[in-house]
């Protein structure tokens, strides 16, 4: 009388079937993952933008924009790259703000991440709410490519803070 079972090598179906489709998750949820990382690194980078633009409006004399760095929307997009309109912020969100200490981006220490104008323009519309403004203090990023290539002002993420420029 034989009660043992018949042994062969191998796997059952059942097994094989239960592997693929760990596999198949694990696969599935590195995927899923990528997006997230892409996210979370969207929103830091936000959020320095924000504190960035907030450093620069800290450090106007009597939290008045200056007036003499506005640039036209027109003429934004064209800006030079060293032009004396622009502010720029490190990693960090942090940058000479000073007018006459302001060294263009080819003299700065760190490597820049952030470019920063004043923009003139009117009321720009956020959702269902109507946020009235005389200019935008704009945060672009990035600045530069990986390969060292300058990213176009068209191409950049942004974010605009509504400011008051008071007529002399």
């Amino acid at each position: 009388m034989n009660l043992g079972w018949n042994r062969r090598g191998g796997f059952t179906l059942v097994e094989t079937l239960f592997a693929a489709l760990l596999g198949l998750s694990a696969v599935a949820l590195l995927g899923a993952l990528g997006p997230v990382a892409d996210a979370a690194s969207v929103a830091a980078q936000r959020r320095v933008a924000v504190r960035t633009a907030e450093n620069v409006r800290a450090a106007w004399p009597g939290g008045r924009a200056p007036v003499a760095r506005g640039v036209r929307p027109d003429e934004w997009l064209a800006l030079a790259p060293d032009d004396a309109r622009l502010w720029w912020a490190d990693a960090g969100g942090w940058g000479a703000w000073a007018e006459e200490t302001a060294p263009s981006p080819s003299h700065l220490g760190p490597p820049i991440a952030f470019e920063i104008a004043l923009v003139a323009g009117e009321s720009r519309r956020e959702g269902v709410s109507v946020i009235p403004a005389s200019a935008w203090l704009v945060v672009s990023w990035p600045v530069w490519e990986g390969r060292g290539a300058r990213v176009e002002r068209s191409r950049r993420q942004q974010w605009s803070l509504p400011v008051w420029i008071e007529p002399r």
